[in-house]
């Protein structure tokens, strides 16, 4: 029984573990496997919290030796529960990556307005570099007047989401072809973030 606890404590660590890495991925133009694991996970963990707390009440009553497993691997899957389910770090994780890609997302916008990089034949959208695909989702930068628009999220179905730089700091103004926004937050100076659905 004390190896079994064991295993869920660890396995209730990785998952954890897995939930971090995702931003840390995400930093890095590799998020996807990690956003699909929780997509997964989502769904599946409730189950999994339920056999931890069906197996800790039968135990807390007939064997009180295995206390301490118990109380560590309660308190591991509670912390689990409010990182994950209230998405506590995405705020955090979001300012460091949009500071992280500032300056890269800044050089695109210069070659943009100097017409270093033109626009896809027939598009609004430019194909940019391989060295700068990283700052924006599969690589995606739009123009609209002259605001130029970097994909931060292409999500699931309608939902998205971008960030904007406006050269005169304005309110970005976008079409309904977009989708239907949810919110607009200024992040920084020229700087603004766009969700959709």
């Amino acid at each position: 029984m004390k190896r079994l606890l064991r295993i869920l404590i660890i396995f209730t660590y990785l998952l954890l573990i897995t939930h971090i890495g995702k931003y840390v991925l995400g930093f890095f133009y590799m998020d996807f496997l990690p956003f699909l694991f929780e997509f997964l996970l989502f769904f599946t963990y409730p189950f999994f919290f339920l056999i931890i707390m069906s197996l800790f009440c039968i135990l807390i009553i007939k064997k009180k030796e295995f206390y301490s497993y118990l109380i560590h691997l309660l308190l591991v899957n509670m912390v689990f529960i409010i990182i994950f389910y209230t998405q506590l770090l995405s705020p955090l994780a979001f300012k460091i990556d949009f500071y992280l890609k500032l300056e890269e997302r800044l050089k695109v916008v210069e070659m943009i307005q100097s017409e270093n990089i033109k626009l896809m034949k027939d598009s609004d959208r430019y194909s940019l570099p391989e060295a700068h695909r990283w700052i924006a989702d599969d690589g995606l930068v739009l123009k609209s007047g002259k605001d130029i628009i970097f994909i931060h999220d292409a999500g699931w179905g309608d939902n998205y989401s971008i960030i904007i730089y406006s050269p005169n700091n304005s309110k970005p103004t976008l079409d309904a072809s977009y989708g239907d926004i949810v919110h607009i937050n200024k992040i920084d100076t020229n700087w603004f973030f766009i969700s959709f659905t």
